[in-house]
């Protein structure tokens, strides 16, 4: 089984058996990509992110900017905001590949409305919040999403169809 077959999965107990692999160097190097983050469930995708953040091979330069149009498509949103929580550089810019399914059935605009009612659901539960006013016991999350605010996701589309891409690179 791959990375990214075990990724997809949430089969984290085969991620970890890699890992060790690869730091006693038996396998000379971890081979995945984009589709590691294709999860089958919801659920595989918390336990395979949470996973992927602790080993810090998101930050390999082979995977790039994450594009998390998938997840909102499927309105998955905790999911974004655990990878940039984790400081991975993210896109909402959708990427289509034959390999990456998507149903026909929502358009981008009903997307884009759903990313846009999530950013303002979140945005009122952190109103008049700054990073300067964020207390020292905040977690690191905590923190994070507010630098996010910051940086103004906000702008994500140019028109209701036509996106623009749009990253978010937040370490700080």
């Amino acid at each position: 089984m791959s990375l990214d077959e075990a990724s997809r999965a949430g089969q984290t107990h085969v991620l970890d058996w890699w890992l060790i692999k690869f730091r006693e160097g038996r396998v000379p190097v971890l081979r995945f990509s984009y589709r590691a983050l294709q999860f089958q469930s919801y659920e595989s995708g918390v336990k395979s992110l949470r996973w992927w953040l602790r080993s810090g091979l998101l930050f390999e330069d082979k995977l790039g900017v994450v594009s998390v149009w998938r997840y909102c498509y499927l309105e998955q949103f905790d999911l974004v905001e655990m990878l940039v929580a984790g400081g991975v550089p993210v896109t909402f810019s959708p990427v289509f590949r034959p390999s990456v399914p998507i149903d026909v059935r929502r358009t981008d605009a009903q997307v884009v409305q759903g990313i846009e009612q999530w950013w303002q659901r979140r945005a009122q539960m952190m109103k008049g919040v700054t990073v300067e006013s964020v207390p020292s016991t905040a977690t690191l999350y905590e923190r994070q999403l507010v630098h996010a605010l910051e940086c103004r996701w906000t702008k994500l589309v140019t028109s209701s169809m036509h996106w623009q891409p749009h990253v978010v690179n937040c370490k700080k």
